[in-house]
């Protein structure tokens, strides 16, 4: 596999980025770390929240749509 002259040249720049800004700054593997957890919790617990049969209704309007079911509605 062999690349031209502007494509070699770009994936020297691509290297030289990576090694720079993200092999060398060990702290930003920390904060991208700790924003997967946060994410990771708040997916899990909102679609905890969509399956919860008594709670699902008091999702926000949209929401359900992304559930199994539309949310029951009790009448009183």
């Amino acid at each position: 596999m062999s690349l031209d002259t502007a494509a070699w040249h770009d994936v020297a720049v691509l290297k030289f980025l990576q090694e720079r800004f993200v092999l060398h700054r060990p702290d930003l593997a920390v904060y991208q770390r700790g924003q997967a957890s946060v994410i990771e919790r708040l997916v899990t617990s909102f679609a905890a929240w969509l399956d919860d049969d008594d709670d699902v209704r008091r999702a926000p309007g949209a929401s359900w749509t992304w559930s199994r079911s539309p949310p029951r509605t009790t009448s009183g």
